[in-house]
C-alpha cells in the first residue's frame, strides 16, 4: 500500500489539474499521467493474486478490456496498449 501512497503524493505534487489549464505544458500534464497510469498498471499486476475484482476494475479503467487476463500472463502486457489508452471514471473511495 505504501506504493498507492507514494502514486498519491506523486499526483498532488505534480498537480495535473493545474497542467491541464496551461496548454504549454500538455507535455507535463501527458508524462504525469502516464506515470500514474503505469504506476496502476503495476497495482493491478500485484493485486491480481488477492484481489482479481480490483485488479479487473482497474484495468478496464486503464483500457485493458480483455479482462480474461490470467495472474501469469500480466507481466507480459507490460505497456502493450497503454501508448494510446484512456483513462475512465470509477468511483471514489475517499
Amino acid at each position: 500500500w505504501s506504493f498507492i501512497s507514494l502514486l498519491n503524493r506523486f499526483i498532488v505534487q505534480n498537480e495535473p489539474w493545474k497542467l491541464a489549464q496551461d496548454p504549454g505544458r500538455r507535455w507535463a500534464l501527458e508524462s504525469v499521467l502516464f506515470t500514474v497510469a503505469e504506476g496502476l498498471r503495476i497495482v493491478a499486476i500485484l493485486v491480481a493474486p488477492v484481489m482479481p475484482g480490483s485488479a479487473t476494475g482497474l484495468w478496464k479503467r486503464l483500457g485493458v478490456h480483455d479482462v480474461g487476463i490470467h495472474v501469469e500472463q500480466v507481466s507480459r502486457r507490460a505497456y502493450r496498449g497503454m501508448e494510446h489508452a484512456r483513462l475512465a471514471a470509477g468511483r471514489v473511495r475517499f
